[in-house]
């Protein structure tokens, strides 16, 4: 016996609406709770009142930069603070400074009554005098401009030697008492060795006259 169409219709929409009634909702109740078998919703978090203003957020501290990153220059020596208009300082038309008493010394340079290593005693008097001031040996990687920096060519332009005197060739070295440029030899910024080629005029011989500083603050030298 064949079964009702109608009866077999009836049947398929009686199942699907016992599906339905049954199936979980997956999005929750609708009162709003979590689904079944899932965890209970995070409660949210309540803003501030109306007219109420929001803690200010607190920012990481400044931290204080070290000065020689801020100002590369800073460990850079500094010159002596000092008053150019008295003397032993003399202000010239030019803007020079003449150091007289350095200047005055200076002119024992290749006298006829004194020896080799006493010249040597005066160059070094001059850049010691510069390095008092300057607080370091002129920056220079020859004699010449040595010789720049000791007639002016600084930050204060100060004159240590007169430009003009016979010891500074024609070439802008200042040479020994036999013609042969002095060498200048820095140890550091604040050591400098002093030689002469002496009377053979060739450097390396057993004639060579030699000056260095102990230390910064000695006042003698080594000599031969």
């Amino acid at each position: 016996m064949k079964r009702s169409p109608v009866l077999f219709v009836a049947a398929l929409v009686a199942a699907g609406t016992v599906v339905f009634v049954l199936w979980p909702d997956p999005a929750g109740s609708p009162e709003g709770g979590a689904a079944t078998g899932g965890p209970p919703a995070a409660p949210a978090t309540a803003g501030p009142a109306a007219g109420e203003t929001a803690p200010p957020v607190k920012l990481q501290q400044d931290v204080p930069v070290p000065e020689h990153l801020r100002n590369p220059s800073a460990l850079d020596p500094v010159p002596l603070s000092l008053n150019l208009g008295l003397p032993p300082f003399e202000r010239q038309e030019d803007g020079r400074i003449f150091k007289t008493d350095v200047l005055a010394a200076a002119r024992n340079l290749h006298r006829e009554d004194r020896e080799a290593i006493e010249d040597l005693h005066v160059l070094d008097l001059l850049v010691g005098s510069y390095r008092a001031i300057f607080r370091e040996n002129p920056v220079a990687p020859g004699n010449r401009q040595v010789v720049e920096a000791l007639t002016g060519r600084n930050p204060y332009k100060l004159v240590f030697i007169d430009p003009t005197h016979p010891a500074i060739g024609p070439t802008g070295e200042l040479v020994d008492r036999w013609g042969t440029p002095y060498r200048f030899h820095p140890i550091s910024g604040t050591r400098m060795e002093f030689s002469s080629a002496g009377k053979d005029r060739h450097v390396g011989t057993a004639d060579d006259v030699h000056l260095m500083r102990p230390d910064l603050e000695g006042d003698s030298g080594a000599g031969s």
